[in-house]
């Protein structure tokens, strides 16, 4: 009988020592993926409200841009303050096309949420401005990290860019 009962506690601590193993496993699964996206977002720029970089330029924040592109049939007439004078804008550079970190460039899209390294960034039309530096001026690609632009903003004008119906053109990085 004593045979039995050794024999039992033995299979018990196999059997505590499997499950411990295998709920450290799924444990592990599950939150790797959690961390991850956790620890490479950024802030979410939609609601915050920027101040100039400049006295007298107009500060435009994406909430009330995307309030304004979801009512309007024609944004420009509504906020003609934002259509035409330099204005300025902060959000994450996204490149055009495939690019490294080092490089420089004169053409990129800026969005609110840079996404993280699970979730791309949500390029919806209303979402992303299409931005153009001035003639002959680059900048670094500061990806992942907030940049404020500044230039002239128009609605649908340039060469179409099936995420972007807003264009930032004569554009600097502040």
């Amino acid at each position: 009988m004593q045979g039995r009962i050794k024999g039992s506690t033995t299979s018990q601590r196999e059997q505590h020592l499997v499950f411990a193993a295998i709920a450290l496993f799924v444990t592990c699964a599950v939150l790797r993926p959690v961390l991850l996206a956790m620890m490479s977002s950024r802030p979410d720029l939609y609601a915050a409200k920027p101040k100039p970089a400049r006295p007298g330029i107009t500060v435009v924040d994406w909430q009330s841009l995307g309030s304004l592109l979801s009512g309007a049939a024609n944004p420009a007439a509504d906020r003609p303050g934002w259509f035409g004078p330099e204005v300025q804008i902060a959000g994450y550079m996204i490149p055009v096309g495939p690019a490294t970190a080092q490089e420089t460039v004169a053409h990129f899209l800026l969005a609110p949420d840079p996404g993280d390294w699970l979730n791309p960034p949500h390029l919806h039309a209303g979402e992303a401005i299409d931005v153009r530096l001035k003639d002959g001026e680059t900048t670094r690609l500061a990806e992942r990290t907030a940049v404020v632009v500044c230039g002239r903003l128009s609605f649908g004008s340039m060469k179409p860019n099936p995420h972007a119906v807003l264009f930032l053109a004569d554009a600097t990085v502040e």
